[in-house]
């Protein structure tokens, strides 16, 4: 098995997990759910979007988005969209790189949302 299936064999695991605790923290905050739902909604609809445009421009050979960025729209979206628009965009699916930092930042994301859940309910 290579190292990317590998990874991306993991993540699943950590997708879940971070989704799900951080819907749940969410839910927590003092203003109605339904803001936190349309954010999250504009959100996702923006990193779809942005992946999108940047496998567009890989195919136009023209100045790509950079990782930093993507990266940064994943976490904030709560990572809820980036890897089904990886799949369903066939993007960055094989970079090995991208690949690792996604991990990391779903590995973060997990423990961020589970050190808010434990202060937050316990």
């Amino acid at each position: 098995m290579s190292a990317v299936r590998l990874v991306q064999n993991q993540s699943g695991l950590f997708w879940g997990l971070s989704v799900w605790l951080g819907i749940v923290c969410l839910s927590k905050l003092p203003w109605p759910p339904l803001y936190t739902a349309v954010g999250l909604l504009i959100l996702n609809l923006l990193t779809f979007a942005v992946m999108w445009w940047d496998k567009r421009k890989a195919t136009l050979a023209a100045d790509r988005v950079s990782e930093l960025r993507l990266l940064t729209l994943a976490l904030l979206g709560l990572n809820i969209i980036t890897p089904v628009a990886m799949y369903l965009l066939r993007h960055k699916t094989q970079k090995p790189s991208f690949n690792y930092k996604l991990f990391m930042v779903l590995l973060l994301q997990t423990l961020l949302s589970g050190s808010l859940f434990l202060l937050l309910f316990f």
